[in-house]
């Protein structure tokens, strides 16, 4: 079995990102132990933004690359699976 696909989420404490949290956990929760999700607050995890040029929050990263920074359960999840398809 191969190592889940990181699935990483951007906030900043603003009321969207707090709705994005349960947005994303409901879009990840069809693909079962396929994923994982990681939360990083910008304020604490500064350097991890950076690092994938988040420049706006609530923003998804799949696979290391930002691929959602409009958050809807359908774009994530459709980021997901072609992430997952390869």
């Amino acid at each position: 079995m191969s190592d889940p696909l990181t699935v990483e989420l951007f906030v900043s404490g603003c009321p969207s990102c707090d709705g994005a949290v349960a947005l994303v956990e409901k879009a990840l929760s069809r693909f079962g132990s396929r994923v994982k999700l990681e939360v990083h607050d910008m304020g604490q995890d500064e350097d991890v933004p950076s690092r994938y040029g988040v420049l706006a929050t609530p923003a998804v990263v799949v696979g290391g690359r930002v691929k959602v920074e409009s958050c809807t359960e359908d774009r994530v999840a459709r980021a997901v699976e072609k992430q997952l398809a390869g």
